[in-house]
This record gives C-alpha cells, sequence and structure tokens, in this order.
C-alpha cells in the first residue's frame, strides 16, 4: 500500500487535512495582505483600474501598470481563478479536493505532494506529533514559494504589461527559487523538524508605473467598468521567454 493510500483510508487524517488546508489558506491570505499593505500602498488604484477594467468611452484601454500586473497575475495563478478580472471580486478560491491532502497554493500542490511523499515514506507510519509538524513545514515552504512567485511575476511583469498579454506562467514557476533544504529529525529522537532556507534578495524598485503622480494615479470621472468582452483579444494566456 502506497503512502497516500495509507493516509486516504485512515478516516482520522481528514481532521488533518482540513487543518494544513486551512493554515495554508492563512499563509496565501496573510502573504496578499502583506504585499497589498506594504508594497502597493500606491498602486492600489492601479490594481482596480486593471481588475475593473476601467476605460473611457471610445477609447483604448490605459496602459497598465507593471506593480498592478504582477500582483494581479500572480493571484490570479495562485488562486488559479479562471479570469484576471476577477482577482480580489471573489476572495481566494475555494478548496479544489476537500477529501484529500490539498494547499491554499494551487500552483504548488503537485510540489508538496511529492514532498509530502517523501515525508511519510521516511517516517514509515504516521502519529500526530509529525502531524504536526508537517503543517509547520508545509507552510514554511508554501512561504519561500509564494515569494519566490512573486518575484517571477515581477521580473516579467514590465515587458507584458507594456505588451497587453497575459504570460504562461506555470512552466517557469520554480525558476531562480531560492536554495532551502528540511531536515527531518531520526525517528526515535524528539528533536524538532528543522527548515533552513538563503534567501535572494531581489528587488524591482524600477518599475516604472505610467501614472506617475498621485493625481494620475486617480480615478477620473470618465473612466468606466467595461465589460470582459471589451478586453483585447491578445489579452490570453501566452508563452513567456523568462531570460
Amino acid at each position: 500500500m502506497d503512502s497516500w493510500t495509507l493516509l486516504n483510508n485512515n478516516p482520522k487524517y481528514q481532521q488533518h487535512y482540513d487543518y494544513i488546508y486551512n493554515n495554508s489558506q492563512k499563509t496565501v491570505k496573510a502573504f496578499a495582505r502583506h504585499i497589498r499593505n506594504t508594497i502597493y500602498p500606491e498602486h492600489r488604484t492601479c490594481v482596480k483600474r486593471l481588475v475593473r477594467l476601467l476605460k473611457e468611452e471610445n477609447k483604448s484601454f490605459p496602459p497598465i501598470c507593471p506593480h498592478a500586473y504582477a500582483y494581479v497575475f500572480w493571484r490570479k495563478s495562485i488562486d488559479e481563478i479562471d479570469h484576471f478580472y476577477e482577482v480580489d471580486r471573489y476572495g481566494h478560491a475555494n478548496r479544489k479536493y476537500p477529501y484529500d491532502l490539498d494547499v491554499a497554493s494551487g500552483l504548488d500542490r503537485d510540489f508538496i505532494k511529492s514532498f509530502v511523499d517523501e515525508w511519510i515514506d521516511y517516517y514509515d507510519y504516521v502519529r500526530d506529533k509529525e502531524l504536526v509538524g508537517l503543517n509547520w513545514i508545509i507552510n514554511k515552504i508554501i512561504s519561500v514559494l509564494l515569494s519566490n512567485h512573486y518575484m517571477n511575476w515581477l521580473r516579467i511583469s514590465t515587458k507584458y504589461s507594456e505588451a497587453r498579454e497575459e504570460a504562461n506562467f506555470r512552466q517557469y514557476i520554480y525558476k531562480d527559487l531560492a536554495f532551502f533544504t528540511v531536515i527531518f529529525p531520526s525517528k526515535d529522537t524528539e528533536e524538532p523538524i528543522e527548515f533552513h532556507w538563503w534567501d535572494k534578495t531581489i528587488k524591482y524598485s524600477t518599475l516604472l508605473c505610467p501614472f506617475a503622480s498621485q493625481s494620475k494615479k486617480r480615478f477620473s470621472e470618465k473612466e468606466l467598468r467595461h465589460s470582459e468582452l471589451s478586453i483585447p483579444r491578445n489579452f490570453y494566456n501566452k508563452e513567456v521567454d523568462m531570460k
């Protein structure tokens, strides 16, 4: 019997699945809130202008702020939202696999499952103590992955916001991922599980918002919300050259 069948056939683990998912959702929400509150205080109207499809009647859509582009498409990819204009409209995504181990960062579901496979194979059997440690380490890993995804969106945001194209991000999701290691304690000790990672300090403060002043960032009375049917046809997934 493989490790996943071992877990899924035991009803007692459902509460742990729920606990792990709910905590991963808190991690995603906290990271998104951190971006909104600390990095984007000057670009909130840029985000709203993008997701609300605001423009003046009979005119083209306004330029897209690269800061807004990075945040919106980061959220879209993490929450597995179908359309960018639905970001921040309906909150965060619902749980995709309610009766299986799942995490709120949809991009990283397979990554986390592979890690948990190794974790279960190492311990052979699963005790509540190990499950508590598993929840802790999953959230540590998700935090690193969320940050890496966001940095990659920032890295391509100027090019693709100017081109008004949505990047096909999935095949590049772990590019330049910071190195991290997880140390499993010996099975016959009470030592805690360890997590170590080496942060990459990358700053994108040079991204230029097309709305250079606060007055330009403000919504104009002439800007109206438009239907998704008015979105330019090239605003769909494109393959991204991440070099």
